[in-house]
């Protein structure tokens, strides 16, 4: 019940911008169809002079409107991220990363190979460049190959369940994506407690009943796994690295309605 009101109020903030884009698209269809009608009868020898001023008018209403939706979204780059420092703080070029055939490659001190996804990472210790100043790269970073810019793995990387590989997502062609797509699971980054425990975690009730097989991974048809504190059988959200073993596990679970 509580989700209610977040969720209207995501509705509202939404609506406005949704209704726009419908407009706008329904205005492009009226003057491309226009435009076409007015080519037609151009080619015909009958077309209507008198309509074209106004149809000059509309088609550069359009390209205004359009310009100003487009300037209206925010600028996301693909692998968009802060600069990496070397010890100096001068920034770290992308041909300074990679090797002969341009892959990124460890560098002493700089970049290291990251034990839990094998994707190349900052080196503890390194820094990285934000707005008004150098700041220590925090955990749970990697290094994006196209740009050589320091971006976080939640939200970035996904692992194909099929082969076992993680990925960065914006770098996975057209191809790969369609071929994966069924295979490809999100990464998320596991964290200890003040104990010690981390996921799964084995206090847990059911912990010590779950089979093998219901873990989570290697994956089943049905994409699903045992919720070692219920018991439910839930279905797999994500994968994340078990930070005393450094198994690769499955990411699912369940939470009590709060209405019944």
């Amino acid at each position: 019940a509580g989700a209610v009101p977040v969720l209207n109020t995501q509705h509202s903030a939404c609506e406005g911008a949704a209704r726009a884009r419908r407009e706008h698209g329904a205005m492009m269809e009226a003057n491309i169809a226009a435009l076409k009608e007015a080519v037609a009868g151009a080619l015909a020898g009958s077309a209507d002079l008198g309509a074209l001023p106004q149809l000059h008018s509309r088609l550069t209403q359009m390209k205004s409107e359009t310009k100003r939706l487009r300037d209206a979204r925010p600028t996301v780059t693909v692998g968009s991220g802060a600069v990496l420092l070397d010890g100096a703080r001068n920034p770290v070029k992308l041909q300074a990363m990679v090797d002969g055939v341009g892959q990124l490659m460890e560098i002493s001190g700089l970049l290291a190979k990251d034990k839990a996804t094998s994707l190349i990472a900052p080196s503890r210790g390194t820094e990285m460049r934000v707005p008004g100043h150098a700041h220590a790269v925090p955990e749970n970073c990697c290094v994006h190959p196209v740009t050589g810019h320091v971006i976080p793995m939640e939200g970035n990387v996904v692992i194909d369940a099929a082969t076992g590989r993680f990925h960065i997502g914006s770098c996975l062609s057209p191809q790969d994506l369609a071929q994966a797509a069924v295979d490809l699971i999100p990464y998320v980054c596991n964290r200890s407690t003040s104990t010690g425990d981390c996921y799964p975690s084995a206090s847990a009730p059911y912990a010590h009943l779950v089979a093998e097989e219901d873990k989570g991974l290697p994956l089943n048809d049905a994409r699903d796994m045992i919720d070692p504190f219920t018991g439910l059988r839930v279905p797999v959200l994500g994968v994340t690295c078990d930070r005393r073993t450094g198994a690769v596990v499955a990411v699912g679970g369940s939470m009590v309605d709060p209405e019944t």
